[in-house]
């Protein structure tokens, strides 16, 4: 197999002249085919890559806020996505963020779903073949709040005892709370979180490891409703008992964060944290040394247009971790050139359908790159971007 890297090998623009070949120009070839478009229904939100019938090939999960219901689409190791008979899952509320795991051991998918109108999370049991089924005792209230706020809801082992657990937590009231798996699919409640709040406030949450302790940290992102002050990022470290501190003051960071990433950018094997803000063209970078979060060089980074989703990937099989970025109507790709700072990816960024807010990044068609799919919020229509 050709090594990734040839994605970037330059494409030679020949002219003939009098029988001779003349190399007349180069251009960097495009990372990603022109994108496909699939129909999966209006108002897309949030896309999920996963192989859910265990045949070798991607299939795609979609969340309809409006439309309240999440899709099921299976693929055909090619691109294709065909949506299954009965349509996955209608249900009673609109729902927030979803997360998708094996929680049960019984090596199928299941979906947690977060409702927008309440603290709550629904837990589907996947059959195997892209259908799901409530589980027994589901869903799960964490508070009676019904302060309606789309919630979100992540699958982490937080107590590291080799058992997935729910977090689900509320950007309006600044909570979060932890229902403890039995490996199972049953869970029982956790530890519950709330931290101050302001009605002139709004939440942004991520969690992860931080400090490799095998405990779940969090980090919590403050955003005036002006969108002028400073954002705040919050640390809260986990420990053994279930509980999290805060070990330093909240850093200080570019106005209105939205979306917050946790993953290794400059190839430590530590987690760092990437952040975008509303009404910003700006990511914020802010490297992890033992704890301590100091911005990176290239920190803040201007990618040119405002910035949505964002994943951390290795996308050009350089061992440098890359970032993708969900862009409205298209999406950015960003190089890491091996000394802590990111450039376009040739051909970036790249168009997609209005309503790009999310974006997954995964080996569709099999063969050995990195694609993309992104969501739709305001069109029926998907984009998936093959690489060449």
């Amino acid at each position: 197999m050709a090594k990734r890297s040839a994605l970037l090998a330059l494409v030679t623009v020949m002219t003939v002249v009098a029988g001779n070949v003349i190399a007349t120009a180069q251009t960097p070839a495009s990372m990603f085919a022109p994108a496909l478009l699939r129909d999966v229904g209006p108002g897309s939100g949030q896309v999920v890559l996963i192989d859910l019938n265990r045949d070798g090939h991607v299939d795609l999960i979609t969340r309809h806020l409006l439309q309240q219901r999440i899709r099921v689409f299976l693929g055909d190791g090619k691109g294709g996505l065909q949506a299954v008979a009965n349509d996955a899952l209608v249900l009673e509320y609109r729902p927030g963020m979803i997360a998708v795991a094996d929680v049960n051991g019984d090596s199928f998918a299941d979906i947690a779903v977060a409702s927008s109108d309440r603290d709550d999370v629904d837990l589907f049991f996947g059959n195997g073949k892209g259908g799901f089924a409530r589980a027994p005792g589901a869903p799960y209230s964490t508070s009676d709040s019904r302060e309606s706020i789309t919630r979100g809801v992540q699958l982490a082992d937080t107590n590291n005892d080799q058992r997935l657990d729910i977090i689900i937590f509320n950007g309006l009231e600044n909570t979060f709370a932890i229902l403890l798996g039995d490996g199972r699919g049953h869970f029982s409640p956790g530890p519950r979180v709330k931290g101050e709040r302001s009605r002139q406030t709004r939440y942004t949450f991520a969690f992860g490891d931080l400090d490799r302790n095998g405990y779940i940290d969090a980090v919590i992102g403050t955003r005036e409703a002006s969108g002028r002050e400073p954002g705040r990022l919050a640390i809260l470290w986990g420990d053994e008992n279930g509980g999290f501190k805060e070990r330093t003051p909240p850093l200080k960071i570019e106005p209105n964060p939205h979306f917050i990433t946790l993953g290794d950018i400059n190839g430590d094997r530590v987690p760092d944290i990437v952040v975008s803000h509303g009404n910003s063209t700006e990511l914020t970078l802010l490297i992890n040394d033992r704890g301590t979060f100091s911005p990176a060089p290239a920190s803040p980074l201007d990618i040119g247009t405002e910035a949505y989703d964002i994943v951390i990937e290795d996308v050009n099989a350089d061992k440098r971790p890359d970032l993708l970025v969900a862009t409205a109507g298209s999406a950015t790709v960003l190089l890491n050139n091996g000394q802590n700072r990111f450039v376009d990816a040739p051909g970036s960024p790249f168009e997609a359908t209005r309503g790009a807010y999310r974006l997954a990044a995964v080996d569709i068609d099999g063969n050995g790159k990195l694609d993309l799919v992104t969501s739709s919020f305001e069109t029926n229509r998907i984009a998936v971007l093959l690489a060449r």
